[in-house]
């Protein structure tokens, strides 16, 4: 009965990561190994036979223009154990570009040493939807190194991000 119900909220969570086109990944640090949900494979075009990149792997998929932020993040998450938020560009095998919006937090052991990383990575519409949604939008609200902005009355096209400028 308990495993049946476990199976369940599993395949429920499968189904809403597909949904939401919302995925996690995790990364040990000992064993210098990434799990990748079922939804991240599909967003970056990796045959799950081949299993989960390396992370030297990963920052190729990793648009060249966006790598050095990408490590910087990461670099900056490890050393702090601060979640960050942030967007970036990568690159499929078929040669297809996308974009991410990912939150990525370190993991803990009991003694509170940073273990690893998770991320929970979400694709973000293509340009032609963005621009759709972002005619709609009058307020803009942003989460930014781990506090709340509230930025009221200003075009979506006015808002610079510290790391990120939102293009439509």
């Amino acid at each position: 009965m308990a495993e049946d119900k476990l199976r369940q909220r599993e395949t429920e969570l499968i189904e809403t990561q597909k949904l939401a086109k919302l995925g996690r990944w995790k990364f040990d640090l000992r064993s210098g190994k990434i799990n990748w949900s079922e939804e991240i494979f599909q967003m970056f075009g990796r045959d799950p036979q081949q299993g989960p990149p390396s992370y030297q792997e990963l920052e190729q998929l990793i648009h060249p223009g966006d790598r050095q932020r990408h490590g910087e993040i990461v670099q900056y998450v490890l050393q702090t154990g601060q979640t960050q938020e942030s967007a970036y560009r990568f690159c499929r095998p078929d040669g297809s570009q996308g974009w991410i919006w990912a939150k990525t937090e370190a993991l803990f052991n009991l003694a509170g040493e940073i273990i690893g990383l998770q991320a929970l990575p979400w694709i973000l519409p293509s340009k032609k939807k963005r621009k759709s949604l972002y005619k709609r939008v009058s307020l803009v609200f942003v989460r930014c190194l781990n506090r709340t902005l509230s930025v009221s009355c200003l075009p979506v096209s006015a808002v610079k991000w510290p790391r990120l400028t939102i293009v439509y």
